[in-house]
């Protein structure tokens, strides 16, 4: 049984990547109820064997690494029939999953970095229209401006995050 303090540093991790973790498996197992149901084996896995992961490491990369071995699993169990893809081209598309996961983090550190970056009043703009259930319009009325104006400042926006996004990617790849 683990400590109390492994068992929420469990439930902070997992639940902090269950969904990148559901969307791996999902892209790998061509069914949604067979995707559900490795996923459901998934988590049972990193359940059982948390006291093997070392504490500080990358967890995603660890739950990429049981995952892939349960839809080995489901594979085998469904060899009888027919699959899409070979072992060889389940291999590749496995180990690009697991590439480009990495390279999504690097990216969502650079969006996090490029955000605090902006100045106050476009960072209100970006936190009220991404709000969970707000619209361009209910934004342009949060903060007093027309909807026109607001479509106009989340262009010029996005514009600024992307190219910082990249310069940030641009200058990690340098190192």
């Amino acid at each position: 049984m683990l400590k109390s303090d492994r068992v929420d540093e469990f439930v902070t991790l997992y639940l902090k990547y269950a969904g990148r973790v559901y969307g791996f498996v999902r892209s790998l197992v061509p069914h949604k109820p067979d995707a559900d149901d490795v996923f459901q084996e998934v988590g049972r896995t990193l359940w059982e064997k948390f006291d093997q992961y070392e504490s500080g490491t990358n967890f995603l990369f660890w739950a990429f690494s049981v995952s892939r071995f349960a839809i080995y699993q489901y594979r085998r169990t469904r060899s009888r029939l027919p699959t899409c893809l070979s072992d060889a081209v389940f291999e590749l598309i496995a180990a690009e999953l697991l590439n480009y996961s990495s390279e999504d983090d690097a990216r969502l550190h650079a969006l996090a970095a490029c955000l605090q970056e902006l100045p106050v009043r476009d960072r209100d703009i970006i936190d009220a229209r991404y709000r969970q259930g707000a619209t361009t319009k209910s934004t342009a009325a949060s903060v007093g401006r027309s909807v026109d104006a607001i479509y106009r400042s989340l262009r010029r926006i996005h514009k600024t995050l992307l190219t910082c996004v990249q310069r940030r990617m641009a200058a990690e790849r340098a190192t």
